[in-house]
């Protein structure tokens, strides 16, 4: 929902993590688009678009 993307990564050693990484880069203009588009919608349903689990309503024909 910004104009940049982050990236995490753990830094390990064996099988601890001792660090992580931290990087940040400015997102193309789609995703610039795409995340000014979502900021414009209702806040009401958000995590679902993200996640991809919105459930879409059938119309009226075929219902009945």
């Amino acid at each position: 929902m910004s104009d940049f993307t982050v990236t995490v990564m753990p830094e390990k050693t064996g099988r601890r993590v001792t660090g992580v990484l931290i990087g940040w880069g400015a997102k193309d203009i789609e995703g610039r688009k795409a995340a000014y588009a979502e900021l414009q919608r209702p806040r009401v349903g958000r995590k679902a678009r993200i996640t991809g689990t919105v459930e879409e309503m059938l119309p009226p024909e075929v219902i009945e």
